[in-house]
């Protein structure tokens, strides 16, 4: 028996030790980070498992990106485990939206953990939670926060969540809380605090197995809005609705009546005076399920039908026997004035229907006026209306009563101020681009001419202020000039128009100017204020005397002229009153003293660059001989001392010598001319002498001074 069970136990010990043995070659699975980091002050790792452990510590802002979405294995993560006490930042947005659209996460365990008290931004923090089926957030403290937007939206596995705990009065948006929470059946938000809430869009969408809401806690602020806040929940049967709603709560008021599109039943609120009220009553239609159009309901209501289905959200036209309709929130509005829009325009609907008889300016609601053809508005329309109280200004097909300026229509172009013609508007106008001549509310586009205001006179070109113009004008009063559009009251010159060129003193024509005025053409002669095309000659312009060809002033004529006073010496078209010499015309030339022939002037004369030979004035310029003043005697050539003449001359006195133009008293020696050589003794011929006379060394024969 002894050997039976010690070979029992050999038995045993060498399997144990043979499953030992291949145990120790088998491989151990290791569970070690694949991915890890820190976050602030919290460490953190992602194992091999999907499994992301966040250790205790501060976090720092996300700015709505998880920490973890840069992870290299993001989008493996299932599971998040918080192990420590960690601090949330106050901008703790899409914390735990670590891998968009394709969230793996299946449960967060140690929320409580989380000290959310600093908290301010929680958007996103669990958007796209796919898979996410349940969340215990009793521990949020939520006193500061302004923002959970998007929060839960696409938690699409998540079915009940209880928010009970969540005090909010700081909150200001909800957008898009729960948007898109398709299995939420659940929902307790009965203590939140929504006195600060103005962004409420699409808050509950797409929440499409929601059956109850209770909203009793809200008080809806003025100015707050919830564009598509129910859109989409289409098993909601009981709504509590909240104990106020402000003023001018963008929906109008939260939609008080409900439409089941999967049943086609309508829900209504009862007892809506009450503080909350709650839906109960149910509307049905009894149509095809194809129909789209207007209907009467059991109740005796007529609805808006879409493929069968009352639809409480329309807001619109409906066509019941070539009658249109219009529908608000899906029921007939029978007293409605307004407009409606439909794919082919524009109406205006009277009593909640198409007036098809309206035409002209109609007051469609409030203070809109709109321009109607049967019915229709013309809401391209720009131009002019009319109705009983006058003609009005429309831009866009709207009226526009803070209007001021131009329209134009058949009759002509007119003066709109406050959105009418001004019937009273007469002169110059700003019409608000430019000025216009205006005659009771008429622009007069014919209008070329003067007008004042306050500011000056002005020029005006079919009936526009010219701000180009440069030139002449006339009025009653006379002609002025014009500079850029403006009278110039400082212009003082010359202007021309169709009748002549005139000089200006002051802005106006002066009819008394004698005298000159200057262009880019040189200088004129002005007689009466006019140019003077008949003067010619020698004029006197007032200050002084000029040269005038055809009545334009000759500035570069320099020589002589003369007038009943005589012959005058002018320079660049000025008489020289300082002018002492020589002047020359087809009659020779003259000896000018001081501006005007010398007549009196004979013999030598100096003429300021030349001695000259002058007989009454008039320089013989054909003299050649002999001639004297009180520095002697001199030889002159075509009427013009020679100072480099050495030679004979003669004069009735006799024979005489001259050295460098001048009779030469001191010369004793031979001259010669074509009558031979002769004997000078003190300048003259020696005719009295006849003998032999030495001149320096040399004999010469001499018979009565002629050298044989």
């Amino acid at each position: 028996m002894f050997r039976l069970v010690n070979k029992k136990r050999a038995y045993l010990l060498c399997l144990v030790f043979v499953l030992a043995l291949i145990v120790s070659f088998m491989p151990v699975k290791d569970v070690k980070a694949a991915d890890e980091g820190k976050w602030g002050t919290c460490n953190w790792t992602i194992d091999s498992n999907g499994l992301l452990t966040i250790e205790s510590g501060t976090g720092v802002n996300t700015n709505n990106n998880s920490p973890w979405f840069g992870a290299s294995i993001n989008n493996e993560i299932k599971k998040i485990k918080i192990t420590g006490p960690v601090i949330l930042p106050a901008d703790s947005s899409s914390l735990f939206n670590v891998y968009w659209m394709n969230n793996k996460i299946t449960s967060i365990e140690g929320l409580s953990n989380l000290d959310t008290s600093g908290v301010t931004d929680m958007r996103n923090m669990f958007n796209g939670c796919l898979n996410l089926t349940s969340l215990d957030l009793s521990s949020f403290d939520t006193l500061n926060v302004t923002s959970t937007f998007g929060m839960f939206s696409s938690c699409e596995q998540l079915s009940s969540l209880d928010l009970s705990s969540f005090n909010t009065p700081m909150l200001e948006d909800a957008g898009s809380m729960f948007d898109n929470c398709k299995a939420l059946t659940s929902l307790n938000i009965c203590n939140f605090d929504a006195s600060s809430l103005t962004n409420m869009d699409n808050m509950f969408s797409n929440c499409f197995k929601l059956a109850e809401l209770d909203l009793s806690s809200f008080s809806i602020k003025a100015g707050a809005h919830g564009y598509g806040l129910l859109g989409g929940c289409g098993r909601l049967r009981k709504l509590t609705t909240p104990q106020s709603i402000g003023a001018g709560f963008t929906t109008g008021k939260l939609p008080l009546d409900y439409t089941d599109y999967n049943t086609g039943k309508r829900y209504e609120v009862i007892n809506n005076d009450s503080p909350t009220s709650t839906l109960l009553l149910s509307e049905t239609v009894d149509v095809a399920p194809t129909y789209t159009g207007m209907a009467k309901t059991n109740l005796g209501n007529w609805r808006y039908v879409e493929n069968g289905v009352i639809n409480a959200r329309y807001t619109g036209m409906a066509e019941k026997d070539s009658v249109w309709w219009y529908f608000k929130n899906g029921s007939l509005v029978a007293d409605y004035t307004g407009e409606a829009s439909n794919i082919m325009g524009t109406w205006y609907y009277k009593n909640g229907h198409v007036d098809f008889g309206a035409n002209g300016l109609v007051n469609t609601s409030g203070d809109a006026w709109r321009l109607v053809n049967n019915g229709r508005i013309d809401t391209g329309y720009t131009g002019i209306a009319e109705n009983a109280y006058g003609y009005w200004y429309l831009a866009g097909g709207f009226l526009v009563f803070d209007y001021t300026g131009e329209a134009s229509n058949a009759l002509g172009i007119w003066y709109f101020e406050n959105g009418q013609i001004n019937w009273n508007a007469n002169g110059m106008i700003n019409t608000g681009s430019k000025w216009r001549m205006v005659n009771g509310g008429r622009v007069d586009t014919g209008y070329t001419g003067m007008a004042n205001n306050k500011n000056g006179w002005w020029y005006f070109v079919n009936g526009e202020l010219d701000w180009n113009y440069t030139g002449m004008a006339n009025n009653a009063f006379g002609w002025w000039y014009y500079t850029n559009g403006r009278l110039d009251w400082t212009y003082t010159g010359m202007a021309n128009n169709v009748l002549g060129w005139w000089y200006y003193t002051g802005g106006h024509i002066n009819w008394t100017y004698t005298g000159e005025g200057y262009n880019v053409f040189g200088a004129w002669f002005y007689e009466n204020g006019r140019i003077n095309w008949d003067a010619n000659g020698m004029v006197w312009t007032g200050t002084r005397w000029r040269i005038v060809n055809g009545g334009h002033v000759d500035t570069s004529y320099t020589g002589m002229a003369c007038n009943i006073f005589g012959w005058w010496y002018f320079i660049n078209g000025d008489l020289d009153w300082t002018y002492t010499g020589e002047g020359y015309n087809v009659f020779g030339a003259w000896f000018y003293e001081n501006g005007h022939i010398n007549w009196g002037a004979n013999g030598m004369i100096y003429t300021g660059t030349k001695w000259r030979m002058a007989n009454g004035g008039h320089i013989d310029i054909g003299y050649t001989g002999m001639a004297n003043n009180w520095l002697g005697w001199w030889y002159f050539v075509n009427g013009e001392l020679d100072l480099n003449y050495t030679g004979m001359a003669y004069n009735v006195y006799g024979w005489w010598y001259y050295t460098n133009g001048r009779l030469d008293w001191n010369y004793t020696g031979i001259g010669e001319n074509i009558y031979g050589k002769w004997l000078y003794v003190s300048g003259r011929i020696a005719f009295d002498y006849s003998g032999s006379y030495n001149i320096n060394g040399k004999d010469y024969a001499i018979r009565n001074g002629y050298v044989v």
